[in-house]
């Protein structure tokens, strides 16, 4: 067979191309070389004592105890700030009886810093017989037992409270209605607010009178 002579410029052109892919291949792993580089630059920084936790600040505590919400935060001074979940973080410590919201913010600087909105109570519950505990005007469970405060209404003739951090079962939602639409004039008057079986309602003042409410219609009405 005889051989075909191939044009000098044709094999050039050949030669050309070949180094032009690869070129093109040494650019492509270059690039997938140093973009590597800088994710394990930036993971590393990431993890590195510059960008850990140095603080943890918390405000808006009242009665809240500090140790709770430490134990509930989970975090820690010295882990990295990328593991702080804020989310995560929020979730829990609104799950803390007294706290009613809260938000968490960190900073790149190392602090992160945790404001609370805490409960009111609104009322005392009975847990069992002759223990009250404190609940607030959404029925959420506040305090284990205690001596209830001048000031605030006892409600009865409902389910008993729960361990705090719980709620009042939905019986008892007309008397803490009632005991959050009283004018303020006659709240600390309230001593305390009976659910009869059959959903009448009363009303016990401090000059030991007893005034009944009737039904669950037209509270704000009745209680003007």
């Amino acid at each position: 067979m005889t051989a075909v002579a191939v044009d000098p410029r044709i094999r050039k052109r050949r030669a050309q191309v070949r180094r032009a892919q690869g070129r093109r291949r040494l650019h492509r792993l270059l690039f997938l070389l140093a973009l590597v580089s800088l994710v394990v630059m930036v993971w590393l920084t990431l993890r590195s004592p510059l960008m850990a936790v140095d603080t943890v600040g918390y405000e808006g505590l009242v009665r809240t105890p500090l140790a709770e919400i430490e134990a509930a935060s989970g975090i820690t001074v010295g882990q990295p700030l990328i593991d702080v979940d804020t989310a995560a973080v929020t979730r829990r410590v609104e799950a803390l009886p007294w706290v009613a919201d809260a938000n968490v913010s960190r900073s790149w600087t190392g602090s992160v810093v945790i404001e609370v909105t805490e409960r009111q109570p609104a009322a005392a519950a009975l847990a069992a017989p002759d223990v009250w505990v404190l609940v607030d005007s959404e029925g959420r469970v506040l305090t284990g037992a205690v001596e209830v405060p001048p000031g605030l209404p006892r409600i009865t003739g409902v389910l008993s409270a729960g361990a705090p951090g719980t709620s009042l079962a939905a019986d008892s939602g007309p008397l803490l209605e009632v005991a959050a639409l009283a004018p303020a004039v006659l709240r600390p008057r309230i001593q305390g607010l009976y659910l009869e079986s059959d959903g009448e309602i009363w009303m016990a003042l401090d000059t030991g009178e007893r005034v009944l409410l009737g039904p669950d219609s037209d509270l704000a009405f009745k209680v003007m």
